[in-house]
């Protein structure tokens, strides 16, 4: 993405890439979220269609076993592919919150680094219950390829930025 080249913000490049997904993923109510993971929460970093007061909500959120599908899938270090919010154990504690903004379906991809630690969480989710279809899925990991770019440059950045300090 020549975003990225050209040294665009992070979040202006996050926010790209969620609303390329959104657009790419045919006949469907698709909005997507991408989050930072830092000291072990996940927070917003983007999402172009998701109400505000649903991301409010969610940042911050920590990571673990049955903490959604973003929490869960950083926790688990894979993919999480919830198909049905409204019965799915993972989401106990955030179903009626989704439901509220018409999220009836989550799949949840980290985003690793080159060295695997995980950098933060791509969340996409249905306004429908979904099944996994292989074909999104391996469109969304190529997306989160260019995810983990970005969020690895700006921790590099950061670290720059701290040597320089000292």
């Amino acid at each position: 993405m020549s975003l990225i080249a050209l040294g665009t913000s992070s979040d202006a490049c996050l926010e790209r890439i969620a609303s390329e997904i959104e657009q790419l993923i045919p006949n469907e109510d698709v909005f997507c979220s991408l989050h930072r993971l830092v000291d072990g929460k996940l927070h917003y970093a983007a999402a172009p269609n998701i109400g505000d007061s649903y991301c409010s909500a969610i940042d911050e959120l920590e990571v673990g076993e049955h903490v959604g599908s973003c929490g869960s899938s950083a926790f688990r270090r894979e993919s999480v592919f919830v198909t049905d919010t409204e019965s799915d154990p993972l989401w106990d504690g955030f179903k009626e919150l989704a439901l509220s903004h018409g999220l009836s379906a989550c799949w949840s991809f980290p985003i690793l680094s080159s060295y695997d630690s995980v950098l933060g969480v791509f969340g996409v989710y249905f306004g429908n219950k979904k099944a996994v279809d292989p074909d999104v899925t391996e469109l969304i990991q190529r997306f989160c390829a260019l995810a983990s770019l970005v969020l690895a440059r700006e921790l590099n950045e950061s670290k720059a930025r701290e040597l320089n300090k000292a």
